[in-house]
């Protein structure tokens, strides 16, 4: 092929596969050399840019056109010397030249010399780099994409994804460190080099907080809002008592993270400062990284706080269906009544629905407060109003208004109280519940007219004792206490007649006369006991009349301490004297005391009375009598047919105590 021809080929990129160029670049040269080496042909226009201009280098020998230029003499050497056909690629300063060698052949194929095309292929190249760095970035922020929308909800996963991305396509590790603005920072991943020589960083960025001079840099990064390049050594980046301070410098890249237009943290990436400074490309990168990484932290803390708020509303829903089953259950009426002006009611279970009389599918809002209110409505709402502002609650009893029967009032007893919005505390209205008490209203007016019934019956049966008593007691005045003091004066007659008779018949009729006096005193101690004081005195002075006799010469001393304003009826001013004056005969026959008190006040409504002693005390387990004695067991069934209740047990530090308590009057009519 002669030179002619292999420019045509040239021309038209024949057997120049793979050349970025066409000769038609302003930088192409062509060089033809022959068999001894001398330059044939120096055309191009490439050739202006050289030292020898056109056509300057024809003539001379490439040793001498490639003497400055060591490697581009080896390869035309080569191609001169061995007639071989290749390619080859130098670079220079400030640009990259790519060179073909082509044999050059005469008619009978013989090699007479050789043809060099070579062209700047710089700007390729950058083209080239741009290229698939453009590739990388995308395949890379691509796989970033999926691996972020796979992570999701997991922070962890998606700040290792982050790192990890931004190690292997920008630098050497990577760290990123969350906190909000104001906030101390905090090291939430770290991806160290991928060979394992900074292992360490885990350990001992996550243990201690950034050094100053990397919080300058973070700063500065957020305050411009993107990437800031550094070098700094290791002895600043890392803690004062790090091993590896000595390491050297690093070349570091910050990127702010922010989502929202809020600080959500930082990204570093570092390097070693014997690697090249970080590009524009690269720190685009970087922040296109910590961009998607701002929104995936974001988007994931949104989705989780919606997780959290449905989990809340799922929680609230729950709990508000447990609410609804407990209220639809329930037998008491439970409402809830709006705020002003009409106070409509806003809920009412089933059992309230049937409690006012109001139908299953009926509309509750239609119903008002003043609706359901009977009796005194406008002392009523004053009432709760007045208890509501004071306490926040309100409790009693009224006549409710049933809606399907306007003329039929229900007793019912409930509470009200205040509801406020949980959240917010605005109020919204009233709440209550009710209970129908007609059956309790019933059973109280049984029970009332029972009472009446007993406290009539006690009434009759006291008074029929105590007009047996007075019967009894006129009987043994007026005949037998009568017919013994005659028979007393007519054996002291006697005795005088007998005075001088003999001594053996004054012995037999002083015996007799003492037996007569004895049983006139034991009568005369009848008559005390059949006589009720209590009836024509107070209840209290009662008392101490029954202490003094009882007590009289028995060397116990005695009080009796109280007054009342009150007086019981009779039928309890007389039981309460019976059982006190029984006590006060148990501490003179059984107590050995040396003193007793008899207490009397007024207490809920009825007569509290306390006999006292410091004798031996009492068995705390005896709740009625010993066989043979039945006073404890008569105290308890009187004051309990009374009414009223009994109790005996031992007192501190000895000593027996008796305590009754007697209702003042019978229970009233209700009204």
């Amino acid at each position: 092929m002669d030179s002619a021809e292999l420019l045509s080929d040239l021309a038209t990129g024949t057997g120049l596969e793979g050349n970025p160029e066409a000769i038609e670049d302003d930088s192409a040269i062509f060089i033809c050399f022959d068999a001894a080496g001398v330059c044939t042909m120096f055309e191009g226009p490439g050739v202006v840019h050289t030292p020898f201009g056109p056509g300057g280098a024809i003539g001379l020998h490439y040793e001498q056109i490639y003497a400055t230029q060591p490697d581009t003499l080896r390869h035309v050497r080569r191609a001169v010397q061995t007639g071989e056909g290749f390619a080859a690629q130098e670079a220079y300063d400030e640009y990259v030249v790519r060179a073909r060698f082509q044999p050059v052949h005469d008619a009978a194929g013989a090699v007479v010399g050789t043809l060099v095309a070579a062209h700047d292929v710089s700007g390729w190249l950058r083209s080239e780099r741009r290229r698939r760095w453009a590739e990388r970035r995308a395949v890379a922020l691509a796989d970033l994409s999926t691996a972020l929308d796979e992570a999701a909800l997991d922070v962890r996963s998606v700040l290792d994804v982050v790192v990890r991305a931004a190690r292997d396509m920008v630098g050497d590790y990577a760290v990123v460190r969350l906190a909000g603005e104001g906030q101390d920072l905090r090291v939430a991943a770290i991806r160290p080099a991928a060979d394992g020589s900074m292992g360490f960083l885990e350990d001992e960025l996550a243990e201690h907080p950034p050094q100053p001079a990397v919080r300058a840099l973070v700063a500065e990064a957020a305050a411009c809002g993107g990437p800031v390049s550094r070098v700094m050594s290791a002895r600043d980046a890392l803690p004062p008592a790090s091993p590896h301070a000595g390491m050297g410098d690093f070349r570091l890249l910050c990127v702010p993270l922010r989502a929202r237009a809020h600080l959500l943290g930082t990204m570093i990436v570092g390097r070693r400062a014997s690697r090249p400074a970080y590009t524009s490309e690269e720190e685009t990168l970087a922040a296109e990284i910590a961009h998607r990484a701002a929104l995936a932290l974001d988007n994931a803390r949104l989705l989780q706080e919606v997780r959290d708020r449905e989990r809340a509303l799922a929680s609230s829903l729950e709990e508000l269906l447990r609410f609804k089953a407990l209220a639809d259950g329930s037998a008491e009426a439970i409402l809830l009544v709006g705020p002003r002006p009409e106070h409509r009611l806003e809920y009412l279970n089933p059992a309230g629905r049937r409690l006012i009389g109001l139908a299953e599918d009926a509309d509750v809002g239609t119903v008002t407060a003043a609706m359901l209110a009977g009796g005194d409505v406008p002392d009523l709402f004053a009432r709760q109003r007045a208890a509501l502002e004071a306490s926040g609650t309100w409790t009693g009893e009224f006549l409710l208004r049933r809606v399907d029967e306007p003329d039929v009032e229900v007793p019912v007893a409930g509470s009200a109280f205040l509801v406020s919005h949980p959240e917010t505390g605005a109020p919204l209205g009233v709440g209550g519940v009710l209970q129908d008490i007609t059956e309790r209203r019933e059973a109280e007016l049984r029970l009332r007219q029972l009472d009446r019934q007993r406290a009539a019956l006690l009434a009759r049966l006291v008074t029929a004792q105590e007009e047996e008593r007075r019967t009894i007691a006129a009987g043994v005045h007026d005949d037998t206490i009568q017919v013994l003091a005659a028979v007393d004066l007519r054996l002291g007659l006697l005795a005088r007649r007998l005075a001088g008779e003999g001594a053996a018949h004054l012995e037999l009729l002083g015996r007799l006369q003492a037996n007569v006096s004895d049983a006139t005193s034991r009568l005369r101690q009848l008559l005390f006991d059949l006589e009720t004081p209590a009836l024509n005195t107070g209840l209290v002075q009662a008392l101490r009349n029954a202490a003094a006799h009882v007590l009289e010469d028995t060397g116990v001393a005695w009080t009796v301490e109280g007054e009342l304003d009150l007086e019981p009826e009779a039928p309890s001013r007389v039981v309460a004297y019976r059982v006190a004056r029984e006590a006060l005969v148990n501490v003179r026959a059984h107590s050995g005391a040396e003193h007793a008190t008899v207490r009397v006040e007024e207490s809920d409504g009825g007569v509290l009375v306390e006999v006292l002693d410091d004798g031996v005390g009492i068995d705390p387990t005896l709740e009625t009598s010993p066989a043979g004695h039945l006073g404890l067991a008569t105290m308890r069934e009187r004051a309990e047919i009374a009414g009223g209740w009994w109790r005996v047990g031992p007192r501190e530090p000895r000593g027996t105590e008796v305590r009754f308590w007697l209702p003042v009057r019978p229970v009233a009519e209700p009204e």
